[in-house]
């Protein structure tokens, strides 16, 4: 058997969840970590539940106000989210 030469994991672990067909779930999952790193602590507290399903992301907010200014920068989140993940996880999002 050849043994081949040592590889970092961040090198190897993308391609092994790519094989397992995880990766999607992976990134979703990033990306929905990277919505409160991202929105701060007000707007974190304020979140009672993150979902993404058919790459849509679900927001449930607390805060009718904080949900209507949230909707008209809607179009500029998706944006920043994927870009803070690196690939595009989300066409859109739902604020509920």
């Amino acid at each position: 058997m050849k043994r081949n030469d040592p590889q970092k994991v961040e090198g190897v672990m993308p391609a092994y969840f790519e094989a397992l067909g995880i990766m999607d779930k992976i990134n979703e999952a990033r990306l929905m970590l990277k919505w409160n790193e991202q929105m701060g602590e007000v707007i974190g507290r304020k979140t009672t539940h993150l979902e993404v399903k058919n790459r849509v992301l679900y927001v449930s907010i607390s805060s009718a106000s904080l949900r209507g200014n949230l909707l008209l920068k809607r179009e500029q989140l998706v944006r920043m989210l994927n870009n803070e993940v690196g690939v595009t996880v989300i066409d859109d999002i739902v604020f509920r």
